[in-house]
């Protein structure tokens, strides 16, 4: 390929690793299964990453471009120096190893599903040993095909065939459950609810665990929700920026608005798309339940899931109709009709399967098994071509040899990789979990540090140290603090908790309890003790997907207040641009 045409064809190619690196926090198929989960409170997942990729545009890609940095660490090591750079770096890298533990804990199922065995019957040998290979293939094959730019373009390839398929499988799951254009799907919202009424009128729902589809505010509150889109905002922002840098040769703030503009036009069919094909799916169980169904007569599809360990019927995987009913002869009060709340579908494989439940054709069915793989392997690509780049560029800012940058390198790769695979193979629930932590935690560090460090000359190294620490500090202490340890969480920040009396007294009843047991019962019950607390622990009710609300208003008033008292390198205060 000559010069000339590697340039005309940059701007797709790095369209492609952006929509790859701002969809890494978010496995595809989680992301869709949590639009089904959540209906409308899941919104912000596309709106956020949208708007992350137009503020990156509008705010960043051209003071960037002007500064002719090859990368954003490369930029701060300029502005604020090698501490800040290397901080950076080791902020931005944690961060991207969660996110690449969430890609490869979302793996094992999609593996197994495209081999056609049951996920439940072959975990290990099927699935985590593929998944080990492929990751370890993919780490390899990112350094061998250039390091971070090879890792970006291997990253396009794979989410260009994650693309076609995503929108394939749109198309034909949306127009077969009722949709005139995958993209005008307010008449499938429409039938949820009727749906949804129906269901309830027949008693074949439980009003306490139903989640209106169309009904805003259900799973997150207003506050929540907004915080968010601020970290969902702030997060793509910043990764779609180091993406598209890579792969912006040469460097000016033309080509990187235009990878970015392209990146925004090939995310818009997939995030406009997953929350259609979530209506849809939802849209399908309920007209497959609204009948209503006898036990013994349930849907083939219903019972393949259970088979494959991907359903529960009562809380049980039968394997036959008969098996069915005695599950469900056991739950009380049960009249021998299939209920939305007997069925326990896995959230992380629920787009996975959403085509048969449809009943759509096997070729079908398997499109959005094929669009996962793709979008995986794309996502880890991308996110190790950028954690890989941030690395060597911070080596590089401190003079570092062409040896020690290229060992840098591979340290950096090994180590995510290792550490990742690690986390997802031995705590997959925990690594899915720590996944959704990345969006807020970048856009409580790497971005207020760019936007500070390209828009006010005032602005000072031990500012941007300081704010980074802060903005990293508070946003971990509330991630960690409410997950891990939310008992002592919640007795320190009691008045800041909006739980219920209700709440208060079931936390305390569950604490008599445990202190008044012992042995294998004293273990069980401090479990039940940290599940309730779990549930109160939180400053203002807001949720872990908003924690930038926190990080980002105090890395931003730290990095002023510290550069105010504090003087440039040069010795100058320095003046508003």
């Amino acid at each position: 390929m000559t010069n000339r045409s590697w340039r005309s064809t940059s701007a797709p190619i790095a369209g492609l690793a952006v929509a790859a690196i701002v969809l890494a926090p978010l496995p595809l198929a989680g992301a869709t299964s949590l639009g089904y989960m959540a209906g409308y409170d899941g919104l912000w997942i596309g709106l956020g990453l949208a708007l992350g990729v137009v503020l990156a545009g509008a705010l960043i890609a051209a003071p960037l471009g002007r500064s002719g940095a090859a990368t954003p660490t490369a930029f701060l090591a300029r502005r604020f120096g090698t501490s800040t750079a290397w901080a950076t770096s080791a902020v931005v890298g944690l961060a991207l190893t969660l996110a690449m533990a969430g890609q490869i804990a979302s793996l094992p199922p999609v593996v197994a599903l495209l081999a056609g065995a049951s996920p439940a019957a072959a975990p290990v040998a099927l699935g985590d040993a593929s998944v080990a290979v492929g990751v370890l293939a993919t780490c390899i094959v990112t350094i061998v095909l250039g390091g971070a730019r090879g890792g970006l373009i291997l990253a396009a390839g794979s989410g260009a065939v994650a693309l076609l398929a995503v929108v394939v499988a749109a198309v034909v799951l949306t127009t077969a459950a009722g949709a005139t254009l995958p993209v005008a799907y307010g008449n499938l919202v429409q039938d949820s609810s009727r749906l949804e009424l129906a269901l309830l009128g027949q008693r074949l729902a439980d009003a306490t665990m139903l989640k209106a589809h169309a009904t805003p505010h259900v799973t997150l509150d207003a506050v929540s929700f907004l915080g968010a889109l601020v970290g969902a905002a702030g997060g793509a922002a910043a990764l779609s920026v180091a993406a598209v840098h890579r792969l912006s040769r040469p460097l000016d703030d033309h080509r990187l608005l235009a990878g970015l503009t392209w990146g925004l036009v090939l995310l818009l069919p997939v995030l406009v798309l997953m929350p259609a094909m979530a209506a849809a799916i939802k849209v399908a169980l309920y007209r497959g339940l609204v009948g209503p169904v006898p036990i013994g007569a349930l849907p083939g599809w219903l019972l393949d899931l259970s088979r494959d360990g991907l359903a529960t019927i009562c809380g049980r995987h039968p394997v036959d109709a008969s098996g069915a009913i005695a599950a469900c002869k056991a739950v009380g009060g049960h009249r021998g009709m299939l209920r939305l709340h007997d069925i326990g579908i896995d959230g992380n494989v629920l787009w996975l399967t959403g085509g048969r439940i449809a009943g759509m054709p096997p070729v079908v069915a398997m499109l959005p098994v094929g669009a996962a793989l793709g979008a995986t392997i794309a996502a880890l690509a991308a996110t190790l071509a950028v954690l890989v780049g941030g690395a060597s560029m911070a080596a590089a800012a401190d003079d570092a040899s062409h040896s020690s940058r290229h060992a840098g390198r591979w340290i950096a790769m090994t180590a995510a990789c290792a550490t990742a695979l690690g986390l997802a193979l031995l705590a997959p629930g925990d690594a899915a979990e720590l996944s959704g932590w990345v969006l807020p935690l970048i856009a409580s560090t790497l971005l207020p540090l760019l936007l500070i460090g390209l828009w006010w000359r005032r602005a000072t190294a031990a500012g941007a140290l300081a704010g980074l620490a802060a903005g990293a500090a508070i946003t971990l202490y509330y991630l960690v603090g409410a997950r891990y340890f939310p008992v002592g969480f919640y007795d320190l920040w009691q008045t800041l908790s909006p739980a219920s009396l209700g709440a208060e007294r079931k936390l305390v009843a569950l604490r008599d309890a445990w202190a008044s047991s012992d042995g294998v019962a004293r273990a069980a019950a401090w479990h039940a003790v940290v599940a309730q607390a779990r549930g109160m622990a939180s400053w203002w009710s807001v949720k872990p997907q908003g924690a930038a609300l926190f990080g980002l208003p105090v890395a931003v008033v730290t990095t002023v207040l510290v550069s105010l008292l504090t003087r440039r390198a040069d010795g100058s205060s320095g003046a508003r641009r």
